[in-house]
């Protein structure tokens, strides 16, 4: 109780780090407060010192200690929380950094958070990002454009219209056991293949292994034997005449190939083969899940522009009967 910070055990004043926020003439980090009530703001406080909104920069690294323990902690689109126990805006729509305003550290995290995250501090590297600027400064709505934060708002988005239009969901929502597979779906902040490896898996767990077999079944007039979840995708998609087929599938099937072969498995002359499909020993493995997540998400769109162009498939009206 004596560290909760909360009255009447807050009676010890509050702890603040001090945090790079630029350089000086000869290129020296330059370091200030983050206390809100020794900064700057929009209404005359403290007109000699830093803004309150000042941008501080970090690794992106610091985030992996929280996707580490989804149980605990949640880090969404702009921003992390601790349960109901604190929260933090940030600027995470970044392939390297993720920025968060000098005030909101010293006001939202304590004091043992406020020098963790002091460790990945860095020097300032651009500005915050256009979804952050539009925002929090403009005040205006804008979807993120990093693959990871795109992908999920585009998961969000086709689950929602898929069913609109066809009454039951392509994709089965996740176990409260796998739920973190979602959740903590990132860009790898390393090029360390263990974690590579680990979100090859949370992508194939949302994708493919939560593909709604039953109800797919269901609408095909039929499937080959033995089929399995992309199979009975295919042929879903040829009896509904979805003219991208191909393109959709073979990105699962490839995705699933990685999986099987390298996560799953030992690696071996299988992986190598497949591998060599993504690039893998030619490019950096975050660039590679890059541009799968960009896969991911184009998958989506096709997904869903071809079932809103393609009419209702065999067996939705026995559904809506």
């Amino acid at each position: 109780m004596e560290k909760s910070g909360i009255w009447p055990y807050d009676q010890e004043p509050k702890q603040f780090e001090s945090f790079i926020i630029g350089a000086d003439r000869n290129g020296e980090p330059t370091e200030y407060t983050s206390d809100p009530d020794k900064l700057a703001n929009y209404f005359g406080a403290n007109p000699d010192a830093p803004n309150y909104l000042t941008p501080v920069f970090f690794r992106k690294e610091v985030l992996n200690k929280y996707y580490a323990q989804p149980d605990k902690y949640e880090v969404t689109d702009g921003h992390l929380c601790c349960g109901g126990l604190w929260g933090l805006r940030m600027d995470n729509d970044h392939s390297r950094q993720v920025v968060v305003y000098l005030g909101d550290l010293g006001k939202d995290l304590s004091y043992d958070e406020q020098k963790y995250w002091r460790t990945f501090n860095i020097l300032p590297e651009g500005g915050v990002s256009k979804t952050c600027y539009m925002r929090s400064i403009r005040g205006w709505f804008a979807d993120p454009e990093t693959p990871d934060l795109c992908f999920k708002h585009e998961l969000s988005r086709f689950n929602e219209e898929w069913k609109k239009t066809r009454g039951w969901a392509l994709f089965l929502d996740l176990s409260a056991a796998d739920q973190h597979f979602l959740t903590a779906l990132h860009l790898p902040t390393t090029n360390e293949q263990a974690e590579f490896d680990q979100q090859v898996l949370a992508l194939t767990k949302v994708l493919i292994d939560s593909l709604n077999e039953a109800e797919l079944a269901r609408q095909c007039k039929a499937l080959p034997d033995g089929a399995k979840g992309i199979d009975k995708l295919e042929a879903y998609l040829k009896q509904a005449g979805n003219a991208s087929v191909g393109s959709i599938v073979g990105f699962l099937r490839d995705l699933q190939a990685l999986r099987s072969s390298g996560v799953g498995h030992r690696k071996g002359e299988r992986y190598e083969k497949v591998s060599a499909r993504f690039g893998i020993g030619t490019k950096c493995l975050q660039n590679v899940f890059h541009a799968v997540l960009f896969d991911a998400i184009a998958a989506l769109q096709t997904l869903l522009g071809n079932a809103a162009n393609s009419g209702t498939p065999e067996g939705t009206e026995k559904q809506a009967d």
